[in-house]
């Protein structure tokens, strides 16, 4: 049994009995982890739902067993300067959807502390931006490829170009794993800071070319429902 202090960004969660909850947390020192906490309903409680909607931060006293599937939460605080109430709806709901990529992507017990910060901060940064990129979806998921080891190669190369989802890269040729030009050159522009004004349509089929380059790198996306509801807010 170990028994630890870890900075966490919870994930996802869903009832579990009569007043009790399952949850998926992202802990700095620890990695993914699945909880079960014990009376989180109860007006009480110290371990309120509230510590557990998507990408909440907190700090943790926590212990660790191999025996164990689930593990336990024995106390949840806010952290110091805590940013957790103040994000706008819409910040909201991208929140809900890095959450549930991670969910999808992060693996049990794998510590990974340049990742956990990135997410902290990023979180830190929804809450403090009221107004973000509308294309901010498209962003997180190139940067988080870059954690995850197949961050796409921003060569420089002449226009047309198109980009390659099987080798990561823009190229001059035409084939089955490439994306046409007008979305390439989105992406490319993306890859170098800059930002594009992208038509609805256009921003959803970048997406969708992302998910599939994810899948193409062995971490599959299926299923995802809140990329859709990001970009009818952003319509």
């Amino acid at each position: 049994m170990i028994e630890y202090k870890s900075r966490a960004i919870a994930l996802t969660y869903f009832k579990h009995k009569e007043n009790s909850i399952i949850s998926k947390v992202f802990t700095e020192e620890m990695g993914l982890q699945t909880f079960i906490v014990n009376g989180s309903y109860s007006k009480k409680s110290k371990k309120k739902i509230a510590f557990f909607q998507p990408l909440e931060t907190s700090v943790i006293n926590a212990s660790f067993s191999n025996k164990n599937n689930l593990q336990k939460i024995k106390e949840i605080n806010l952290p110091d300067n805590s940013f957790n109430i103040f994000m706008s709806i819409q910040n909201k709901f991208i929140a809900l959807f890095i959450a549930e990529v991670l969910s999808k992507i992060l693996h049990e017990n794998e510590q990974d502390k340049s990742l956990f910060d990135f997410i902290w901060n990023t979180k830190s940064f929804l809450a403090k931006e009221k107004i973000v990129s509308s294309n901010f979806s498209i962003i997180f998921l190139l940067k988080l490829s870059g954690f995850l080891g197949f961050y796409p190669s921003n060569n420089k190369i002449k226009k047309p170009f198109f980009f390659d989802i099987k080798n990561a890269e823009f190229t001059k040729k035409e084939s089955n794993t490439t994306i046409n030009y007008e979305l390439s050159k989105y992406l490319h522009l993306l890859l170098n800071k800059e930002e594009p004004l992208i038509a609805y349509e256009s921003r959803k089929k970048i997406l969708s070319v992302i998910i599939k380059y994810y899948k193409t790198h062995h971490h599959e996306l299926k299923n995802l429902t809140s990329h859709s509801i990001i970009e009818m807010l952003r319509s």
